[in-house]
């Protein structure tokens, strides 16, 4: 199997047949969902984007494009799209994993870059299409060993050689497929057998904190992210290959840890380290307004969400996540500034129209209440709590003289 594997990535970084892959700042059509789904929905276009990413990666890309167009920041559907841009081009995943001259790519870098936004909002994030990518990525790999070997294509031999890759019995293969397929209790096993025999253990303590987070076993993850946090500090030859492995990032994931296992005060500081490590993280500066929010403190939460947008300022769910705050303090003018941010950055978001057209509504702004709730009506999926409310208001305002 090894001689086999070593053929396999030999191949992949020979291959050079760059597929008409989609582009990564272009912005794709809608694809056609299924009939009776909610057009509107991003649940349905990222459930179309799982469907399609092996045979159909492109589709695959554009339909959670689509999703997180519709809920802005959404992180499952910005990892989903970092996933299958790269699956859509054999020679961009294979410049991608073996970073042969990935990391000063462009495309590459925007590529990463959904990731990175999508673990700024949840460092745990599940990388539940993992498996797909890296099947993929093997058997593409297989199929142009065999190629090379032979001249000539044999998917079906490929594809044995692949499925045998993902029977291989080594604990820290089980490990990761028991994660890919999100049995988290038998990956935690199996990453438990390969960390003592592990010399250097830093990144499996960094992996079973995340495994154990997403169990909800929070002191143990955060112990675990403890652990590694200071392997890492006490390794200053250690270089990070890409941003969202940032210390930063790390003390972050380790105070979100402690901040679920009910150490708010260790949470605190936490955010605080991520902070000195990179003042320009805006999800330190997110977090450590919602942990102000928690204590009743608007003032502190409403100056810390200000930095984070003031650092942030392209990100529509950011911008509508103040606006509410500063809505519930009772800062309407300021708010409503926020929310037509928010709607301007992503014209397809549809919930801060609902909260534009109840501002003006409130002032007496009947047209203007009244352009903001049927946009909101336009665009707001099926199963919006405030779809009732707006129809109702809807109603009253155009019957009245």
């Amino acid at each position: 199997m090894k001689k086999i594997l070593t053929m396999a990535l030999a191949a992949a970084a020979a291959c050079a047949t760059a597929a008409s892959a989609q582009r990564v700042h272009d912005v794709p059509a809608r694809p056609a969902l299924w009939a009776g789904a909610d057009t509107n929905s991003a649940g349905a276009y990222y459930l179309l984007g799982v469907q399609r990413l092996e045979r159909d990666a492109r589709t695959s890309a554009a339909a959670f494009y689509w999703a997180e167009r519709l809920s802005p920041g959404w992180p499952d559907a910005l990892y989903g799209r970092h996933v299958a841009l790269l699956m859509s081009d054999p020679h961009r995943m294979e410049m991608y994993e073996t970073r042969r001259g990935g990391i000063g790519d462009r495309e590459i870098q925007a590529i990463d870059s959904l990731y990175y936004r999508a673990v700024q909002r949840d460092p745990f994030l599940h990388r539940k299409l993992e498996k797909q990518y890296v099947m993929m990525y093997y058997r593409n790999a297989y199929a142009e060993a065999i190629r090379q070997e032979t001249g000539g294509r044999d998917d079906a031999a490929a594809e044995y050689l692949m499925q045998s890759l993902m029977r291989d019995t080594d604990p820290y293969t089980r490990a990761w497929l028991a994660y890919a397929d999100g049995r988290f209790p038998a990956a935690i096993q199996f990453y438990e057998q390969v960390l003592r025999r592990e010399r250097n253990p830093t990144r499996l303590r960094l992996r079973l904190g995340q495994i154990h987070y997403l169990s909800g076993n929070f002191t143990q993850a955060a112990e675990h992210l403890r652990l590694g946090i200071e392997a890492l500090r006490q390794d200053d030859r250690r270089q990070v290959v890409r941003v969202y492995e940032s210390k930063a990032m790390l003390e972050y994931s380790l105070a979100a840890a402690l901040q679920q296992a009910g150490n708010v005060d260790a949470a605190r500081e936490a955010y605080g380290r991520a902070l000195q490590e990179d003042l320009a993280f805006w999800p330190g500066h997110r977090a450590m307004a919602n942990l102000a929010v928690s204590k009743g403190d608007t003032a502190t939460a409403l100056s810390e969400l200000a930095l984070a947008v003031e650092i942030a300022p392209n990100e529509a769910d950011l911008h509508y996540e103040y606006g509410y705050l500063l809505l519930a303090a009772h800062k309407a003018v300021e708010s409503a500034a926020e929310m037509k941010k928010a709607a301007e950055l992503d014209p397809y978001y549809a919930a801060p129209h609902f909260f534009l057209g109840a501002m003006h509504d409130a002032s007496g702004m009947t047209e203007e209440a009244l352009e903001h709730y049927r946009v909101f009506l336009a665009r707001a999926a099926g199963d919006d709590s405030h779809l009732a409310q707006a129809r109702a208001r809807v109603a009253a305002l155009a019957a009245a003289p």
